[in-house]
């Protein structure tokens, strides 16, 4: 049952070798992997700069939507009739509140 040949040995142990180096080989691209992710992850500066970011574009677009050619568009009147009031203080963000709920008209 032992008939094995040196030939078949020496086979058998080319073959373990190219097995390993297959699977260092697999390691060693997971490991690039694994750098390249942690070397694009965002850092936490530029995480709240993106959320900043968003926020000041939110409020830009607030803007944009109550802007007098937003109405003058969507109601289809000149912008000259349109008016627009200026915001109540209390509606100040950073402000102490100093009555009801902000709104705009």
């Amino acid at each position: 049952m032992d008939d094995m040949t040196d030939a078949d040995a020496f086979e058998n142990i080319e073959q373990s070798v190219q097995d390993i180096e297959q699977a260092v080989r697999d390691i060693q691209q997971s490991v690039e992997k694994v750098e390249t992710a942690i070397k694009d992850k965002w850092t936490s500066l530029q995480s709240i700069g993106g959320v900043l970011v968003a926020i000041w574009i939110w409020y830009l677009a607030v803007d944009l939507w109550h802007a007098k050619w937003r109405y003058a568009l969507t109601y289809d009147v000149d912008s000259e009739k349109v008016i627009i009031e200026k915001m109540p203080h209390d509606c100040a963000f950073l402000a102490a509140p100093l009555g009801g709920a902000c709104q705009r008209l």
